[in-house]
């Protein structure tokens, strides 16, 4: 954990000198310094057709165009001045989840090697230096991966309505990823209950997990 927060740091401030390269990443920006005055947008600047830029609506009122999510949490970086620290944060929360997930599924050594491989990636390490959304994304999609995998050996509710919270706040960030992500599991899911003969027996989790996305999506909405 120590070693990869120490390469994302070093090419965030050395490599890249905590520049947003893209305009994708100023319109988080853009979004998350909005939300941090407590608004959803603001008005478009006066001649606003010199102030036009990618990724951003300026049609009288002036924003993001991306999903709420990442800028929600973006926002509370450039609250504490430090908008550059929470991909990183995200990151070293993700190789937890990795290592956690790996060890209820496989062996505490093949735990290891994973948060190694991954800690050590060039991929994993750029997209958790940039602005961009994938880290918080990556992030949410692990705990709803761990969840439900810990929930294979303790089928609890509780756990249910954590999926749908987690996958809820994914698809707040990056909605195409997590319903792609979704599929796999949600098809694992019915046909071990329907070859274990549970399925009827399982509505009220389906339920807790709907209700849990839900709250996210109609905040999406």
């Amino acid at each position: 954990l120590l070693l990869s927060f120490v390469l994302i740091l070093f090419t965030n401030q050395i490599t890249l000198r905590n520049f947003p390269n893209s305009g994708d990443e100023y319109a988080y920006l853009i979004s998350a310094e909005i939300f941090s005055i407590q608004n959803l947008s603001v008005p478009s600047p006066e001649h606003k057709e010199f102030f036009d830029f990618y990724h951003i609506i300026n049609n009288g009122k002036f924003y993001g165009k991306y999903p709420p999510g990442w800028p929600f949490f973006l926002m509370f970086g450039i609250l504490i001045n430090l908008p550059w620290i929470v991909n990183p944060v995200f990151a070293i929360l993700t190789l937890v989840l990795v290592y956690l997930t790996a060890k209820e599924i496989t062996s505490k050594k093949t735990a290891r090697i994973a948060i190694l491989l991954m800690a050590t990636s060039s991929f994993f390490i750029f997209i958790s230096v940039f602005y961009f959304s994938h880290s918080s994304n990556l992030f949410f999609l692990s705990l709803f991966s761990y969840v439900y995998f810990k929930n294979l050996k303790k089928n609890k509710k509780l756990n249910f309505f954590i999926m749908g919270i987690a996958l809820g706040i994914a698809f707040n960030i990056r909605p195409l990823e997590s319903i792609a992500i979704f599929i796999p599991f949600f098809t694992h899911y019915l046909y071990t209950k329907t070859k274990k003969k549970e399925l009827k027996k399982e509505i009220n989790n389906f339920l807790m997990f709907s209700l849990g996305f839900l709250i996210l999506f109609g905040i999406f909405l």
